[in-house]
């Protein structure tokens, strides 16, 4: 008795268009940025927010829960990007980006996709024009491309995800 193999959508795509990639793009934080850029070239963003429960590891928890489920949604990552912090003044900020990256590269290593860190000063040079533009500028430069971003997290993600893939084109 043979056994059919059911296909993600992604393993479907990947076989009628071999150049077709899956692409996350994440900006830590309390308030987390998320973007994908789907196999089609369409590029959907979001905020999540991952807060503390009765444990202070439940938020990495649930965060590493989250990249399950939307792997099993939409398919393997071919690259996850993701902000570079090189510090943060304060304490508990430092602990969630650190936490949030750590999880972020061991469940990245589970599934040998690779990653790519990118600064803070250089997604928004490549998105806004410089390295210290702020957050409404950042989002209204994404707009100018024709992104309906209203959340500065999601922009934020938005625009490491394009730079990593140096995506210059409106959508």
């Amino acid at each position: 008795m043979a056994f059919s193999t059911i296909k993600s959508m992604a393993e479907r795509v990947r076989e009628q268009d071999p150049a077709a990639r899956l692409y996350l793009g994440v900006d830590f934080g309390t308030r987390m940025g998320l973007a994908i850029r789907h196999l089609d070239g369409r590029y959907a963003h979001s905020m999540v927010q991952f807060s503390k429960g009765s444990h202070p590891g439940v938020k990495f928890k649930n965060f590493r829960g989250w990249l399950t489920q939307t792997k099993n949604a939409h398919g393997l990552f071919d690259r996850v990007f993701f902000e570079r912090i090189d510090f943060s003044n304060y304490t508990e900020a430092a602990r969630s980006t650190f936490g949030f990256e750590a999880t972020l590269l061991a469940w990245c290593c589970l599934y040998n996709i690779a990653v790519t860190p990118i600064a803070n000063g250089t997604h928004k040079k490549f998105t806004a024009g410089h390295g210290r533009a702020d957050k409404e500028q950042t989002m209204q430069a994404l707009r100018d491309l024709g992104h309906q971003v209203f959340d500065d997290n999601a922009a934020d993600a938005l625009s490491i995800l394009r730079c990593g893939l140096q995506d210059r084109s409106p959508i």
